[in-house]
């Protein structure tokens, strides 16, 4: 899920990396708290616990230690909202 942004919805690779994944993209839609919250939420917690929480000696460290931090923001980081369980819980369709 993503906002509106011309770089997000008119991003042919974006598209065709998701569509090879058999993933749907899908968008905010304008001025809805209850979605856009969300994703903003998301960035502030990325941003404090992966972008600025540690210091890297260059953005390429920094590059690298993001698919680590979002496994362990999905998989295992538990999340007040839903119950201190991992977003992955809440997860029933599981591509293999």
């Amino acid at each position: 899920m993503t906002d509106n942004a011309f770089a997000y919805v008119r991003n042919r690779s974006l598209r065709e990396l998701l569509n090879a994944r058999g993933i749907r993209h899908l968008t905010t839609q304008p001025y809805r708290p209850r979605t856009n919250g969300k994703v903003e939420r998301f960035h502030q917690t990325m941003a404090r616990e992966w972008a600025y929480g540690l210091i890297y000696p260059t953005h390429r460290e920094r590059a690298t230690a993001l698919p680590h931090w979002l496994e362990h923001y999905n998989h295992r980081r538990p999340h007040s909202s839903i119950g201190d369980r991992p977003p992955i819980s809440r997860v029933h369709n599981v591509r293999g």
